[in-house]
């Protein structure tokens, strides 16, 4: 029963933040690396589910459906997130290097350079 509804949970969790990076055009404000990371958790347990059921001569592997839903949901939005990442909206996080390129210390500037109204 707990399967069922961490499924239910995965799902809700997943359509608000492909609704709201479709909405901004941009993906902005979270980590690739995490979705990359489920990606991989999602591809294992579901090759995991395979290896078994190749090995044991049967489908049983599969009548897992809280852990087959699981790692298929996961995967599928992982693949979107990562599409909208790379692909659609590649664009719109090249302000990261535009910003990164100003923060860059010069010689004129030290690495520990403290603004005035911090040093009180």
């Amino acid at each position: 029963m707990l399967g069922y509804v961490k499924v239910a949970v995965s799902f809700i969790k997943y359509i608000p933040q492909a609704i709201m990076n479709y909405r901004r055009k941009s993906t902005i404000g979270w980590s690739i690396i995490n979705i990359q990371l489920d990606f991989t958790g999602g591809a294992f347990s579901f090759l995991q589910m395979l290896i078994l059921s190749l090995r044991d001569g049967n489908n049983d592997q599969f009548s897992n459906v809280p852990k087959l839903g699981l790692s298929v949901l996961s995967v599928v939005f992982d693949i979107l997130f990562i599409f909208q990442h790379y692909v659609l909206y590649k664009h719109s996080n090249d302000w990261k290097q535009e910003i990164t390129a100003d923060l860059q210390p010069t010689e004129k500037t030290g690495l520990l350079d403290i603004p005035e109204q911090i040093k009180g």
